[in-house]
C-alpha cells in the first residue's frame, strides 16, 4: 500500500441498516429481513459466500443481485408458493423500478 492509499473498513451490519431494500413477501416483516441480511453480511467474507454489501469505488451498496432464495428450504418454498408469497425476482424488480 502506498503512502497515498487509505483503506476504509466498512461495518457490514451498519451498511445493511443503511442500504436495506424493502423485504420480499416471503419474509413476514422488515425486521426479520434485516436480521437475515445482517447474518448473511457477517459471513460474506468467507470463501464462497455471496456478497450482501458490495464496495464500489470505496462506497458500500446493497447487492441487488443477492440470491436470498439460496437458504430457502423446499418445504418453505412450497408454502410460500401456495400463498403466492414466493417471489425470487423481488430484488431484481426493485432494481428495475429505480
Amino acid at each position: 500500500m502506498s503512502g497515498n492509499e487509505i483503506r476504509t473498513r466498512i461495518n457490514l451490519t451498519d451498511a445493511v441498516m443503511d442500504f436495506q431494500p424493502h423485504h420480499p413477501p416471503c419474509f413476514l416483516n422488515q425486521s426479520l429481513w434485516v436480521e437475515y441480511l445482517k447474518s448473511a453480511a457477517a459471513s460474506q467474507n468467507h470463501a464462497g459466500e455471496q456478497k450482501v454489501i458490495l464496495i464500489v469505488s470505496g462506497n458500500p451498496q446493497f447487492n441487488m443481485n443477492f440470491n436470498f432464495c439460496e437458504d430457502c428450504t423446499s418445504k418453505l418454498q412450497d408454502a410460500m408458493k401456495s400463498t403466492k408469497r414466493c417471489k425470487p425476482n423481488h430484488l431484481l424488480e426493485l432494481k428495475e423500478k429505480k
